[in-house]
């Protein structure tokens, strides 16, 4: 349920569920799998990969069948400073499984700034987030399937472009083209999720429009984000505040003030990259700051959503 306090910078006091990291593969058993998208993208011409690589993580020591949380990539995809061995990790520790998607490699796009034309190339992604929805309901079709896993209990959660999905695949029509069935994402996770596409008059606000599944909604935005051209969190909060009450009352919104996007990228220090749709959609540059704190917070409050939301 959101409310006033949810509106406001969350205290950055690592919590004791995840101070303390041992490395993921000690605690599960991974596989390196594929799996076939589910649905098919919108945009004129756009079309799913056959396949898409993923990682799927089981803790060691689960018995019966386990909730888990699909995890996807930001617009620099899977890279080896990113944040997702550390979600990995925390959700292994909690007793949840993790399944990882690669989106950009069989499509061929480049990991790194590359990916989006951040240090002068063109940019490689698809046209937008919505066309590459397949490979996020695949997913939970995916991991519906696979015995050990709960399919009541599948969540997804993402950075960046992939908070922009997890947002997405909260639509009922989106889930009804793409499923055809009862199955839907269990709650839905964004870390410095964008918010003015979605604002009356943007170009993603047909999405607050339609249906929603009812999942619970947890929005991470960062209050520095040049995105949202640095409003400290006046876009998402207005976001919000905006939605219909039925509506309103399944996202919580968690503003760190300070923080910058991509605050959980191990960069070895702040960075600039130019982006297309940054400042609003006008385009140029997005500062990287990294911020270690704030990422012990937010994997800490994702923690908690998730299991609050499957009842854990």
């Amino acid at each position: 349920m959101a409310n006033a306090s949810t509106l406001k910078p969350i205290s950055l006091r690592i919590l004791a569920l995840v101070v303390m990291f041992v490395p993921a593969a000690a605690r599960a058993e991974t596989n390196e799998v594929s799996y076939s998208p589910a649905g098919m993208p919108v945009a004129p011409g756009a079309s799913p990969p056959s396949s898409i690589p993923a990682t799927l993580n089981l803790p060691r020591n689960a018995v019966g069948s386990i909730p888990a949380v699909v995890i996807v990539h930001a617009s620099g995809g899977l890279l080896p400073n990113g944040p997702e061995p550390d979600y990995v990790a925390a959700f292994t520790e909690a007793g949840m499984a993790t399944f990882v998607i690669d989106m950009w490699t069989p499509r061929g796009v480049p990991a790194g700034a590359a990916a989006f034309g951040g240090l002068g190339g063109i940019d490689r992604r698809p046209r937008t987030p919505v066309d590459t929805l397949p490979d996020v309901f695949g997913a939970l079709k995916f991991l519906a399937a696979n015995p050990a896993i709960d399919a009541r209990r599948i969540g997804v959660m993402g950075f960046s472009w992939g908070a922009a999905l997890s947002f997405l695949a909260a639509s009922e029509l989106a889930a009804v083209r793409a499923l055809d069935s009862k199955l839907r994402f269990a709650a839905h996770a964004g870390h410095y999720f964008v918010c003015w596409p979605y604002l009356p008059g943007g170009p993603g606000a047909g999405a607050v429009a339609m249906p929603w599944t009812g999942a619970p909604i947890q929005l991470q935005v960062a209050g520095q984000d040049d995105y949202d051209d640095a409003d400290g969190g006046a876009s998402c909060t207005k976001l919000v505040e905006g939605l219909p009450q039925a509506k309103r009352e399944h996202v919580t919104l968690l503003v760190h003030a300070n923080a910058s996007h991509a605050w959980d990228v191990k960069l070895p220090g702040p960075m600039t990259f130019e982006d297309r749709f940054s400042h609003r959609g006008r385009g140029g540059p997005v500062r990287f700051v990294p911020d270690q704190t704030v990422a012990a917070a937010a994997r800490s409050a994702t923690i908690a959503f998730f299991q609050a939301a499957f009842g854990r």
